[in-house]
């Protein structure tokens, strides 16, 4: 038995034949069959993809890039970094925006974590991570 396509398990965890074996002997046929099940592993075959808008409205002589260069790899391409604005009148506990992602892999696969992996080091930043108002 061979492929003719590529198995996938997001589509199929798994398939199921029956195999028909005969023979004929003095023009009687003499049959068996037998079940085969192939079960699909899961890969990791699609990389993580970034959703989201900024919260906060802004004109395009406010933007300011934050990063070494005015594009940052999001999901295996160049895009434009995510943007949000944040104003000196904001309080600590004020939501700039929200960076959501997906990813079309199942199970462990399809699992995302973030974390933040560059950028300046401002500690405005730690705080808006780790920052909790006291009551």
């Amino acid at each position: 038995m061979h492929l003719t396509r590529p198995l996938d398990y997001e589509l199929s965890t798994s398939h199921h034949f029956l195999i028909e074996a005969m023979i004929t002997e003095n023009d009687i046929p003499l049959l068996l069959y037998i079940s085969l099940l192939v079960y699909v592993d899961d890969v990791n075959e699609h990389a993580p993809q970034f959703l989201g808008m900024p919260t906060a409205s802004f004109s395009q002589s406010s933007l300011q890039y934050f990063g070494s260069e005015e594009s940052d790899i999001i999901g295996g391409e160049a895009s434009v970094p995510f943007i949000f604005i944040a104003l000196p009148s904001y309080s600590s506990e004020t939501l700039l925006g929200r960076v959501t992602a997906f990813d079309l892999d199942s199970n462990e696969n399809g699992r995302i974590s973030y974390r933040i992996i560059g950028g300046p080091k401002i500690i405005f930043i730690h705080y808006l991570l780790t920052y909790r108002k006291k009551s």
